[in-house]
């Protein structure tokens, strides 16, 4: 399957609000749970399974008669050559024997403390879900001196159009800084986007997103462009 996904930090909290996504602990945690299974749940866990695979041969089994029925052929059934051969088992959902209720880590724990284990600023990603939002794909933006890089669509098929850049609503902004990101910005065919959260405007707020529980601010974006001079 290849190597791990590598995602930003923004991307992995996206992924879990979204409940597109859960967070596992690492080796410790997953030590931790074959510490505590006894013989009798090995033994359970093996029956449940040998049952799924029966029901599964099941299926199989009837598919197989109906097709023939179709045909006008003999019903003619071999349970070990329907086995070796049209038995190929690709469960939709995670597999209910490896995600038993005592064993599963508490959601709600996840979330309390996602800002603390993930150690993520939620600044940062209410600007990353007020993107999203527009439609833009985001990337590291480290290379071009940025927060994020921000694409159209499919990175694979589009050029970046934003450098964005993460500031505080009231923060000043060096000129130097501000001219180096915007001469940047243009000479590789890109805007350097400055984007904060507007503090203490909860009432205007605009781009609340009733589903996401860290973002919901309102976003100011301002973009810059170097124009040249003489």
């Amino acid at each position: 399957m290849g190597l791990p996904l590598l995602l930003m930090t923004e991307e992995i909290v996206w992924l879990v609000l979204k409940n597109l996504a859960i967070l596992v602990p690492g080796k410790k945690y997953i030590e931790s749970i074959y510490s505590k299974i006894s013989q009798d749940d090995i033994q359970l866990l093996e029956k449940e399974k040998k049952d799924y695979l029966e029901d599964q041969l099941a299926i199989k089994i009837k598919q197989f008669e109906e097709k023939q029925i179709k045909l006008n052929r003999p019903v003619k059934i071999n349970k070990d050559f329907l086995i070796e051969n049209f038995t190929l088992i690709i469960p939709r959902e995670p597999n209910p024997l490896l995600l038993k209720d005592r064993y599963v880590h508490d959601k709600s724990e996840e979330l309390v403390s996602i800002t603390n284990f993930l150690k993520f600023s939620a600044t940062t990603y209410s600007i990353f879900q007020y993107l999203k939002s527009l439609d833009y794909f985001l990337l590291p933006g480290l290379r071009f001196g940025g927060r994020f890089i921000a694409y159209p669509g499919d990175p694979l098929r589009f050029h970046s159009h934003l450098i964005v850049n993460d500031f505080k609503y009231n923060e000043n902004i060096d000129l130097i800084k501000l001219v180096r990101g915007g001469r940047l910005a243009t000479g590789v065919k890109k805007a350097w986007l400055v984007a904060s959260v507007i503090e203490g405007d909860e009432e205007k707020c605009v781009d609340k997103q009733k589903d996401d529980e860290i973002a919901g601010e309102e976003i100011a974006c301002f973009s810059v462009e170097w124009a040249g001079f003489g």
